[in-house]
């Protein structure tokens, strides 16, 4: 059974690398004009400063699968519940408050909150199959 810490740090360590992922579709929908195709104006660079903020805040999310209540749940599901957390505080904080787009984004475009669910629906399932293999790979080197 794995400690606290090491649920914490295998949450956070598989948030982190989930953001990759998550930041190249985002990238590639916005170069080549998915976002724009829906009324969105979206521009996702692949910039130092935008890539580091994105994954420090999916080691900081990814720090939820250590939360005791979804220890014993599918990935599927904890990587869904944890993507809406992260759908949530994208859409009523740092949205308006730290990106300056408004409450669910919307100065973006009406279906921001439809990419925003989106992308942290994806980033959580994401998040949540990296913790589950972690897990199988420390069962499996225990077994030895």
């Amino acid at each position: 059974m794995p400690t606290a810490s090491r649920l914490l740090i295998r949450g956070c360590v598989a948030g982190i690398l989930a953001k990759v992922p998550q930041g190249l579709v985002l990238y590639f929908c916005s170069e080549y004009g998915l976002f724009s195709s829906m009324g969105v104006e979206l521009n996702v660079p692949l910039t130092t400063l935008y890539s580091s903020k994105h994954v420090l805040l999916g080691g900081l999310f990814g720090a939820l699968f250590a939360v005791p209540l979804l220890k014993n749940r599918p990935h599927w599901m904890r990587g869904t519940l944890v993507g809406l957390s992260h759908a949530a505080a994208t859409s009523f904080f740092f949205n308006p408050f730290v990106d300056g787009v408004g409450f669910l984004g919307l100065k973006l475009g009406a279906l921001m909150p439809v990419v925003v669910l989106a992308a942290n629906l994806i980033w959580g399932m994401l998040a949540g199959a990296g913790v589950d293999l972690w897990g199988l790979r420390e069962r499996d080197g225990a077994a030895r």
